[in-house]
């Protein structure tokens, strides 16, 4: 299963109530997400591309792209 950089931001965007994120985008300073958001974030992407995101993983996510490479990494 290949998952493309735009499925990543389509769901951050669905999850955030959001427009226009875009892969650079910083989770933090540029959408705003806290802590909570970041682990409904990655519960959610676990859950649609059957993944495990480690705590590890967690604290290195910064941007949008990195939930991507962690996504393709983990397929």
């Amino acid at each position: 299963m290949q998952v493309s950089v735009e499925a990543i931001q389509e769901l951050v965007g669905r999850q955030l109530g959001r427009r226009g994120v875009r892969a650079d985008d910083h989770l933090v300073s540029d959408l705003g997400v806290e802590s909570i958001d970041i682990l409904n974030l990655v519960r959610t992407t676990e859950e649609k591309f059957q993944v495990s995101i480690t705590d590890d993983e967690i604290s290195c996510l910064q941007t949008v792209r990195d939930l991507h490479a962690i996504v393709l990494r983990k397929l």
